[in-house]
């Protein structure tokens, strides 16, 4: 309706500079011949009360042409940037899982058991448990052998003398830094200067152990909600914007699961959108003793991720 009336509005712009340029004496047409002095072209008023009605009519009908033609521009602007922001809240990074795939290939248990009777003991339970229990058809998911933390104390018994392993090795802050921010002025301590930051507290997490038989692996997974996130609205808007930002991950424990190669991956999973990003932990490195970074930080990049086998949402 409002394109109608401005296109209402032209054609009387038109009558009306036609009514005020047509000299019917002299049949021509001459610009705004009324308000001009035929000897000194100089400006006047009309004689005719009429001509100045109408003329000041003329002028109100330009400005509501003009401020019509601005309304339109400013609401087709408002129109494309609510629905740009629309798209941003339905992918917002709000409340992200965080998984954490820990893996235990069964060479690797038997080297790190070899000589020692008790853990040898429980790791061979577990394997006869295994080879008694039908493969599910999920090859995948492998056979689920326990859930909760006390998955985690499975594997920590059999490790036992080699700093065993519980739910705590596996919190840790992380923060993200947008690619390109420039840092190496900033003081590398708290949060604040990272684009992107959470915590995970493993001690909340459902965990699950499973042997996968085609690799003969322990696979341990942990999936925690990420705890205090906090985003900075100009750089991380959507989960778009994460592949390719350093991520600096900081274990929690001097015994932690990350700096003794037992993660093999860190995936972060968008509830809201189902999007999945993931930190490959052969790609993650200590960070330098000259980086600034507190102790036993890992540093990496976090990009695009579609792991093989993913916990259930």
């Amino acid at each position: 309706m409002l394109v109608v009336a401005i296109a209402l509005a032209v054609v009387a712009f038109v009558v009306t500079l036609v009514a005020l340029g047509y000299d019917p004496i002299d049949r021509q047409f001459r610009l705004l011949y009324p308000f001009r002095d035929e000897e000194t072209r100089a400006f006047r008023l009309p004689d005719n009360p009429i001509l100045v009605i109408l003329s000041i009519g003329f002028v109100a009908m330009v400005a509501t042409i003009a401020i019509s033609v601005v309304d339109i521009l400013q609401t087709r602007h408002a129109t494309a940037d609510a629905k740009r922001q629309w798209q941003r809240m339905r992918s917002l990074v709000s409340d992200p899982d965080v998984v954490v795939i820990a893996e235990f290939p069964e060479a690797m248990l038997r080297q790190q058991t070899a000589g020692e009777p008790e853990a040898t003991r429980l790791l061979e339970e577990r394997l006869a448990l295994v080879k008694e229990t039908p493969i599910p058809p999920d090859q995948c998911g492998g056979l689920l052998i326990a859930r909760g933390t006390g998955a985690v104390s499975i594997l920590g018994d059999i490790l036992a003398a080699h700093g065993g392993l519980d739910p705590d090795d596996f919190s840790m802050v992380i923060g993200f830094l947008h690619a390109g921010k420039d840092v190496s002025q900033s003081a590398r301590s708290g949060l604040d200067l990272f684009d992107m930051s959470m915590a995970t507290n493993a001690e909340k997490a459902d965990v699950r152990l499973s042997f996968v038989t085609e690799s003969r692996t322990f696979r341990l997974s942990l999936v925690a909600s990420g705890d205090s996130l906090a985003t900075d609205p100009e750089t991380i808007t959507a989960t778009a914007d994460l592949p390719g930002t350093t991520a600096v991950l900081e274990p929690l424990t001097e015994t932690n699961a990350y700096e003794r190669g037992f993660v093999s991956r860190i995936v972060l999973r968008d509830r809201r959108s189902g999007a999945t990003y993931g930190i490959v932990l052969d790609t993650i490195a200590p960070a330098a003793a000259d980086s600034g970074w507190p102790q036993h930080s890992l540093v990496g990049v976090l990009g695009p991720s579609a792991p093989a086998c993913m916990p259930a949402a």
